[in-house]
């Protein structure tokens, strides 16, 4: 298997896979009606709505979703508690719905991006999320750059400090 193939099989594991099976179905009383109401969970979700279930629940709190695989890298700045270097989620993503949301846009399946430790990009749609790829394979390519001149850097420093 050539390396591309192999990285692209490797890329599509990473991402959550919506099972074949029915998605769940199940009620909760709406808050605001004292209602009943059915809600069917997007493919894929992992949610426990336990608790939606068990009290009454504002229906803009119902969501669904399914986490994608966590990233932790070592980072230091206003967001570490200690001052220290602490490993913090980077790039985490959640594919999300949230069918009784005021905005279609919410109500339909989309993506959040972590882009450090709780702090997000949301509500991306297919074309959106493609601009944000877009945006980081640019960044990681001028840091690709930015690699080959830092080992150059090295090597330069080390033959003037021999």
């Amino acid at each position: 298997m050539s390396n591309t193939v192999h990285s692209a099989a490797a890329t599509l594991r990473a991402v959550p896979q919506l099972p074949a099976d029915e998605p769940r179905t199940w009620t909760f009383t709406n808050r605001e009606t004292g209602e009943p109401t059915t809600v069917t969970c997007m493919l894929g979700c992992t949610l426990d709505h336990a608790q939606d279930i068990a009290t009454p629940t504002h229906p803009e709190d119902i969501s669904c979703q399914a986490d994608g695989p966590e990233l932790h890298l070592p980072v230091m700045g206003s967001l570490c508690e200690s001052g220290r270097t602490e490993n913090l989620s980077v790039l985490g993503f959640r594919l999300q719905v949230n069918p009784f949301a005021p905005t279609l846009a919410e109500r339909l399946p989309h993506l959040l991006v972590e882009v450090v430790d709780e702090q997000w990009i949301e509500g991306l749609d297919p074309d959106t999320l493609a601009m944000v790829i877009g945006q980081l394979q640019s960044q990681l390519e001028r840091l690709r750059v930015a690699q080959v001149q830092l080992g150059a850097a090295r090597d330069e420093y080390r033959r003037r400090s021999a």
